[in-house]
């Protein structure tokens, strides 16, 4: 059985320089690079389609950065907390309910990994 909170733990140790449960903590300087390398400069300059795809492959990089530095990680967990960590660290919570609300994303399980 696997123990998500352990999993998260592990996940966060990842995304977060010196993460500590409770308090705000500072992104990874890889997992910023990861980030802003899928958004190749200004995201404001971005079409729709174009911001989608950049926040899809944010998520899947962050997922393979998280899957290359613990390979003992729960893909399905990391997916998930990925998705929610791109969509929260970019600002994109809003568009990303609007892409649901048109039925081109899913937002299952969104608000638990918070």
């Amino acid at each position: 059985m696997i123990d998500v909170s352990e999993q998260k733990q592990r996940i966060y140790s990842i995304l977060f320089e010196n993460y500590r449960p409770g308090c705000k903590n500072r992104m990874s300087h890889t997992a910023e690079s990861i980030i802003k390398a899928s958004f190749n400069g200004d995201a404001g300059a971005l079409s729709l389609q174009e911001l989608n795809f950049a926040v899809i492959t944010a998520i899947r990089n962050i997922v393979d950065y998280i899957e290359m530095s613990d390979e003992n990680i729960d893909i399905a967990i990391a997916h998930k907390l990925a998705t929610r960590f791109v969509i929260k660290a970019t600002g994109f919570e809003q568009f990303w309910e609007q892409m649901a609300d048109a039925g081109l994303v899913s937002l299952d399980d969104y608000n638990e990994w918070i």
